[in-house]
């Protein structure tokens, strides 16, 4: 029996639990109000944390697949830093 292969979403909710839980928690976390997450830095997410978690490691890939799954961008709102 193979085992059953994760949705983006899921994969995606525990990479933030992880990351939100670790020494990278300053790269990404949970927005304060927990109902969306924050890249704080980039390059650190495409270096150590999309590799463990992701078949890729590049962040266009990641983006794709954020946007096929229909995520937004927040620029403005509680759920984003520069409010």
């Amino acid at each position: 029996m193979e085992p059953v292969k994760q949705t983006f979403p899921f994969k995606l909710y525990h990479t933030i639990e992880w990351a939100s839980d670790s020494e990278f928690s300053s790269a990404l976390s949970w927005s304060p109000s927990g109902n969306a997450f924050v890249v704080h830095d980039r390059e650190v997410v495409v270096e150590h944390i999309i590799p463990n978690f992701f078949d890729h490691k590049k962040w266009r890939s990641f983006t794709r697949q954020l946007n096929l799954w229909g995520f937004k961008r927040e620029l403005r709102g509680p759920d984003t830093e520069g409010e």
